[in-house]
């Protein structure tokens, strides 16, 4: 062989190594690039979650304030009919003596 052909192969052999280095990287960059893309994905879908998680949490929260309102308002109500039967009671706890007296 000559030292053309030597040189000539030499660089060929490189050349080949360089294009199977690159080859590698190449799959090894669209590896990554899916799975890239993949927790993109997934990150889209919980952001997507989390919005509508979001949502959910503010109305649980309305309702659950709206209950509170509710209950106050109930609790008032029931408040004020314990008053009113009490004074009732009372009331004709009251008149029974006198009408007992008279009899």
């Amino acid at each position: 062989m000559s030292e053309g052909t030597s040189l000539l192969a030499s660089s060929l052999e490189r050349l080949g190594t360089a294009i199977e280095l690159l080859d590698v990287a190449a799959m090894r960059r669209q590896g990554t690039d899916r799975a890239n893309a993949s927790r993109a994905t997934e990150l889209e879908l919980m952001r997507g979650d989390r919005a509508k998680l979001a949502e959910l949490l503010d109305q649980a929260l309305a309702r659950g304030r709206a209950l509170e309102a509710a209950t106050h308002t109930i609790a008032g109500r029931v408040d004020r009919a314990i008053s009113l039967v009490k004074d009732a009671l009372d009331s004709q706890a009251a008149d029974k003596p006198a009408a007992e007296g008279e009899g």
